[in-house]
């Protein structure tokens, strides 16, 4: 039995640092994007808070403080392993799943329309837990479950129609 070494240890947790790192700029860049770009959108009923800016700044900020504590986990993460030895490379999965939820965000966006939004969201929620080492069945259980507390979430308790699709 072979066992790891920490100098590879050490170069696999540094290229996914610095691909979180992008990832949560980008989250908080996002998050801040969408909650200007709904600035001119009033409530349907003066006075009240519901309209149809209510979803996009949720979401808004939701984007925007997950990407602030992603910067902040991997740049305290750069910080300590700032003198450790590294190489230049790391491996594909690590860097593929660094860059995966942006992407990932981007393909639900952009299949939800057509698929549906509950398969497209459990979809990617397994693809991303199999991309972070989970096993296949837990990833497998853990999407399903994440897709129906977010559609009961959004269909019982917020009362928003979500996008069905070909699948639903």
């Amino acid at each position: 039995m072979s066992e790891k070494s920490p100098e590879r240890d050490a170069n696999a947790e540094s290229g996914s640092t610095l691909s979180e790192l992008l990832a949560g700029a980008v989250s908080a860049a996002a998050g801040a994007g969408m909650w200007i770009g709904t600035a001119s959108l009033t409530p349907t009923i003066p006075g009240t808070l519901i309209g149809p800016a209510l979803l996009p700044r949720i979401c808004a900020v939701g984007f925007f403080v997950l990407g602030l504590l992603l910067l902040a986990n991997s740049t305290r993460h750069l910080l300590a392993h700032a003198n450790a030895n590294r190489s230049a490379t790391a491996s594909l999965r690590t860097e593929i799943a660094g860059f995966s939820v942006p992407v990932l965000l981007v393909a639900v966006w952009l299949l939800a329309p057509t698929i549906g939004f509950l398969a497209t969201t459990a979809l990617a929620g397994f693809t991303l837990m199999r991309l972070r080492g989970g096993p296949w069945i837990g990833s497998a259980v853990c999407a399903l479950l994440i897709v129906v507390a977010v559609h009961f979430l959004f269909t019982d308790v917020m009362r928003i129609q979500m996008p069905q699709g070909m699948i639903y």
